[in-house]
């Protein structure tokens, strides 16, 4: 029988008479007492046990949900930054092959001017397809790389806009292909300079910067003289 029913039931009622009765009575008291606490002891250790390994699992389930969410962004701000880089191409390559010069070797006045002018469109339309693009991703940029390749579309757009104002006139009033390839010619001094000057420069920039984001590189420190 336990501790507790015996002193309730049996102990108790027998010794209630008397001064040792009374002393008894005060012993089983508090050792009923020393019981019934240590029960309950014990059941909120046992409660709290089981109250920690739910808080654990939720804690792991909400570990794993979180690595989930940061996986994802990563692969979609990765995936960003590949558009992106890949737009800026899309601007670069024409523009750096009109800055280079036509390369047709012993080709006519009318192919000459044609080069100029093809690669002078499909730049300026790829300006407009990164600035497209740039403003469906800008969540996941921060505000500085944004504001960066926003400068770059917009220097571009300006740059291929400006080499291609008199040509299209040209183009569109049936000229010949030497004032053609004359007014190509000459706005090439002009879309080199923003070539070298703006276009290059914030290429390289942002190509760095890509790279720490995908965590190709890290940001070095740079080292301070002695």
């Amino acid at each position: 029988m336990p501790l507790a029913d015996f002193a309730l039931n049996i102990a108790l009622p027998l010794l209630s008479g008397g001064t040792a009765g009374w002393a008894l009575i005060h012993f089983f008291g508090q050792r009923l007492v020393d019981h019934r606490l240590a029960k309950d002891l014990e059941h909120y250790r046992e409660e709290l046990k089981e109250n920690t390994e739910v808080l654990k699992s939720q804690l792991s389930i909400y570990a794993h949900e979180q690595t989930v969410a940061i996986s994802r962004v990563d692969s979609q701000r990765s995936e960003a930054i590949h558009k992106i880089y890949r737009c800026m191409r899309d601007v670069i390559n024409p523009v750096s092959s009109i800055v280079a010069g036509t390369p047709i070797v012993n080709g006519t006045k009318s192919q000459s001017a044609d080069f100029y002018l093809q690669n002078a469109e499909a730049a300026h339309a790829a300006c407009g397809v990164l600035a497209h693009t740039m403003a469906d991703l800008a969540i996941y940029f921060d505000n500085n790389t944004y504001k960066n390749i926003a400068n770059f579309a917009n220097v571009s757009m300006q740059a291929t806009a400006t080499y291609l104002q008199p040509l299209r006139p040209l183009v569109a009033l049936g000229h010949a292909p030497d004032e053609i390839l004359y007014a190509a010619e000459t706005g090439r001094a002009a879309l080199q300079e923003k070539f070298e000057t703006e276009l290059t420069p914030a290429m390289k920039s942002l190509t760095a910067a890509f790279r720490i984001h995908l965590g190709i590189e890290r940001t070095q420190t740079i080292a301070l003289p002695k």
